[in-house]
């Protein structure tokens, strides 16, 4: 009996993580759509899942950011909100599941976006900031396409308080983003930037290039964002006056 009791609730809970594992992969799609309404319709429905599990909350807070990501240029307002609402989901897990990979990745892409909000914050978050990049980036580097060395180099490449303005190392983290995902816009524009701001523009420009191409994927919102900063990027270079 006691053997029959233990190989049902083993099928139950079998049973039990298919069914919110088929569940993740529903609302990831709408978190992953790139389109605002369907983004927060997934943060209501990661938030009615349990809050103790791990892969929940980082997916969660994953939401979070591409809302605000997606409401760039569109409603300032909504961004603070998916910034303040983010970074406290984000605290709680980080909390929860320090070791956690992507929870401190998540953690510290959200707070990045909760700095650049309320910027008088930004002093007081940046050395943690930089400190959860780097133990994500050891845990998992390739995570959201070489994201920790993607947003190292914005950390490190942006002036204080957003960042410590050292461009050689802002330049080093991108060329490591580019290594993860060549294909990625986010990736290869940032390295024409800090090409520029070395003035290593024959090293540049090839990645200009390549954003004018368009080979690359975006949402509509970001294709013209990305096409738009191309272009004040190629103003910097030599290049773009012959």
């Amino acid at each position: 009996m006691m053997g029959f009791i233990l190989r049902t609730v083993a099928v139950c809970l079998l049973l039990a993580g298919s069914a919110q594992a088929a569940d993740l992969a529903s609302i990831d799609a709408d978190a992953m759509s790139w389109d605002l309404e369907r983004i927060r319709k997934s943060i209501n429905a990661y938030e009615s899942l349990p809050s103790d599990d791990a892969d929940v909350l980082w997916r969660l807070i994953r939401a979070y950011y591409n809302y605000y990501d997606e409401a760039t240029e569109r409603d300032r307002s909504k961004q603070e909100w998916a910034a303040d609402q983010g970074y406290a989901v984000a605290e709680t897990a980080l909390a929860k599941f320090p070791h956690k990979a992507e929870v401190v990745y998540y953690w510290a892409t959200i707070g990045a976006a909760y700095a650049e909000v309320h910027r008088f914050k930004a002093l007081f978050l940046l050395g943690d900031l930089i400190k959860a990049l780097e133990e994500a980036r050891r845990l998992i580097p390739a995570i959201e396409g070489g994201g920790p060395d993607r947003r190292l180099a914005f950390l490190y490449g942006m002036p204080w308080p957003l960042g410590n303005g050292d461009k050689e190392k802002a330049l080093w983290h991108m060329l490591e983003a580019v290594r993860f995902q060549p294909e990625r816009a986010s990736n290869r524009l940032a390295l024409a930037k800090c090409f520029a701001d070395l003035k290593r523009y024959d090293e540049g420009w090839p990645h200009v290039q390549f954003m004018r191409a368009g080979n690359w994927t975006a949402s509509e919102l970001w294709k013209k964002i990305f096409l738009r900063r191309t272009e004040e990027v190629a103003a910097e270079y030599p290049q773009n006056r012959k």
